[in-house]
């Protein structure tokens, strides 16, 4: 009986550290973006968000056998600001879990399947797959009329809804 309950409290304890690194890493993003403000385009980020902070040996992983969307971008470029305000939102009304992160050129530098060494980049991921992957914005504009961010948003929906393997409903 003791066992038992020991299984039960480490399994609490774990699920409790797992939330705790979610909601830290949501928060660092939100601070890690937010602190430009004042140089760059203004984002208000949410405190709970689905951000993950990641490495290269996880987003390798997920390219090779894994599912998951993945962002890298740089909180100092105005084209990856407005990529990832766009990506949030789309990501809000989801069942997606998080959006794993890896900062700037750096990360990209890392990857090999990605030909394209451009900031900022969404992958959307499959069983290993890449399914759909967006880079930049629309036209790497940072100044988007209502019709582009709509555009922008279809896009990262769209790759969402491939991850999630379900069908785009009224939440998008």
């Amino acid at each position: 009986m003791k066992k038992g309950k020991f299984i039960v409290v480490m399994l609490c304890f774990l699920c409790l550290a797992c939330g705790k690194k979610e909601e830290e890493d949501s928060i660092k993003f939100k601070e890690e973006y937010e602190k430009y403000n004042d140089q760059y385009i203004e984002l208000e980020i949410s405190d709970v968000n689905l951000i993950q902070y990641s490495n290269l040996e996880e987003i390798n992983k997920i390219i090779k056998d894994g599912t998951g969307v993945i962002y890298i971008g740089s909180p100092t470029d105005d084209v990856s600001r407005r990529a990832v305000d766009v990506l949030l939102g789309v990501t809000h009304n989801t069942d997606l879990e998080k959006i794993y992160y890896i900062s700037s050129m750096d990360g990209i530098q890392g990857i090999d399947s990605i030909e394209e060494k451009k900031i900022p980049l969404v992958l959307f991921v499959l069983d290993g797959e890449i399914v759909s992957y967006h880079i930049g914005t629309i036209e790497d504009k940072t100044d988007l009329s209502d019709d582009e961010l709509v555009q922008l948003y279809n896009i990262y929906s769209e790759g969402v809804h491939k991850v999630l393997q379900d069908a785009c409903d009224e939440r998008c």
